[in-house]
């Protein structure tokens, strides 16, 4: 079966903890803009798969912006929401439309666990880059809480366009195999299953109207912090690997 990759994948809260729409202004992306720049002065950043170009908008102060994204609908939301960035729809599948040692910094969050030939996007990306360039990418994590409560194919159920789910010991070696230093991965997301959980109460619940984050927004502001808190805690069982790695020099 395939996915069309427009309004009912972004918005329907299928694919998302959410619509997707929901994600504008999240710290998110501004935090994931600190950390990069915190490793990189400045120059030119390539997000793969930009989606609506939040990250990218966030990047603009400190960084030359372009995105790629294989469906159009999401690169029209971002050429309205980062109109800085230079933006255009391709098919990583079949190559990066970008010549060699063209970024400084190339981004990829929940990326290639849609591709089947990751390690060919590896090379590509890996191509691309500058000298002792950064790679920084997220993907769903194969020992989450997610997988243990849910099951092993949760990820798999969870979106049908994932071809490959990652553990870190797997990401580390393609990592490397595609030539790339400093490979530095730890997870994110720890609470992400309790979100599953509010949503498959909610359902059954059919009078329940509030979405899950709703939910969560229910507690005072002193648990929301404390939530906040066990969310982002050191876990080998956190629902995204988030990885740091450098092209050699």
């Amino acid at each position: 079966m395939s996915i069309k990759y427009d309004t009912n994948y972004y918005e329907s809260k299928r694919y998302f903890s959410g619509k997707y729409s929901d994600t504008e202004g999240s710290r998110v992306w501004n935090d994931r803009f600190r950390n990069i720049i915190t490793k990189s002065v400045n120059g030119k950043l390539l997000d793969i798969g930009t989606a609506y170009g939040f990250f990218l908008k966030a990047c603009e102060s400190g960084f030359e912006t372009h995105g790629c994204d294989i469906s159009p609908y999401a690169i029209v939301k971002a050429q309205k929401n980062s109109p800085k960035s230079n933006l255009i729809v391709c098919d990583i599948s079949k190559g990066i439309p970008y010549g060699d040692d063209t970024f400084d910094v190339v981004t990829m969050f929940d990326v290639i666990e849609h591709i089947d030939k990751y390690d060919e996007l590896l090379q590509d990306v890996y191509r691309v880059m500058k000298p002792y360039g950064i790679l920084v990418l997220t993907t769903p994590n194969r020992w989450s809480n997610d997988c243990l409560f849910f099951g092993k194919d949760y990820w798999y159920k969870r979106d049908i366009t994932h071809k490959i789910i990652f553990s870190k010991s797997h990401l580390t070696k393609v990592l490397s195999r595609a030539g790339f230093i400093e490979i530095d991965i730890h997870t994110i997301e720890f609470l992400h299953f309790v979100i599953d959980i509010f949503q498959s109460l909610s359902k059954k619940n059919k009078s329940e109207e509030r979405t899950s984050r709703e939910f969560i927004n229910i507690p005072p502001s002193f648990m929301k912090r404390v939530f906040q808190l066990l969310h982002n805690i050191p876990s080998p069982f956190g629902a995204n690997l988030y990885a740091f790695c450098r092209k050699q020099a």
